[in-house]
């Protein structure tokens, strides 16, 4: 097999790859913006992961009157945030440990990342033959 056609189907496999990113980031905020509560909160601290991607840790204050720090579902890629910012959090009344920052349109920002990285490589595996 020539190495045009491993190009073509890492492109193709990558590309599933990040559709299914998307399709799993979309799953899991869609109940999120749906059935969520939307309270006023603050960012604690900041969360550092093994690969150097950054998440809030949000405190709130629930309907039941219960204190909670969650980290956020998302990571912080566009916008970023610092300790002590005031926010709009989104939690899950049935699950507290699932909560996110109100950022309008911009809380799709990681899906759309990885449906753009699928449209990419997508053509990218159609071009790449020609």
């Amino acid at each position: 097999m020539k190495r045009s056609h491993w190009g073509i189907i890492s492109c193709y496999l990558l590309a599933l790859a990040c559709l299914a990113g998307s399709i799993y980031q979309a799953s899991v905020l869609l109940p999120l913006l749906r059935y969520g509560k939307r309270v006023e909160g603050a960012v604690v601290d900041i969360q550092v992961g093994v690969k150097g991607g950054k998440r809030a840790v949000l405190q709130f204050v629930t309907d039941t009157g219960d204190t909670v720090e969650s980290p956020d579902l998302l990571e912080m890629m566009l916008i970023r945030f610092s300790r002590d910012d005031r926010v709009t959090v989104i939690y899950d009344p049935s699950n507290t440990d699932t909560a996110t920052i109100d950022l309008g349109v911009w809380t799709w920002q990681e899906p759309a990342f990885f449906l753009f990285g699928f449209i990419l490589l997508a053509v990218l595996g159609i071009v790449l033959p020609k």
